[in-house]
């Protein structure tokens, strides 16, 4: 990369873009840990590890803003800097598209397992209608008595 000021910005952007990179990546490996995982995932632990990489990605987005102002600004980037660039920001959308396969995988898991989470609840909630409603009325000593026999 050539070192003046349009070199500086095509060296900074190119920096960014391999941040990305590993981010994407890092993000990429964390849902594939997720989906491997045959029984059920610790969805705490997932909550928190998304909640950080979220803020992260917060915080390449804002930097990315940043980045892009000052590139529109600069008037002229040599074509080696900018190709250089372009060929980063299209690894970036190559891992971005995968990353998003990834995450609609784990979305309909999350669904999946949520389904269930509700079929069980509704299950509990009708046992425990069906022992308040054949019941000895709270006597918790009591046999369970049916009262319509």
């Amino acid at each position: 990369m050539t070192q003046g000021a349009d070199g500086r910005i095509a060296a900074r952007f190119s920096d960014f873009y391999g941040r990305q990179i590993a981010w994407l990546r890092e993000s990429i490996s964390a849902l594939d840990a997720m989906l491997a995982e045959t029984g059920e995932p610790d969805y705490d632990r997932w909550t928190a590890e998304d909640t950080a990489r979220a803020r992260r990605l917060d915080d390449l987005v804002a930097e990315f803003n940043a980045l892009k102002k000052e590139w529109d600004a600069v008037k002229t980037v040599s074509a080696g800097d900018r190709a250089a660039v372009e060929s980063l920001a299209r690894e970036v959308a190559a891992l971005r598209g995968e990353f998003q396969a990834r995450s609609a995988k784990m979305t309909e898991r999350l669904a999946r397992s949520l389904d269930a989470l509700r079929g069980e609840a509704g299950d509990l909630r009708r046992g425990r209608e069906n022992a308040r409603k054949y019941g000895t009325d709270g006597d918790p000593g009591g046999a369970i008595v049916d009262r319509r026999a």
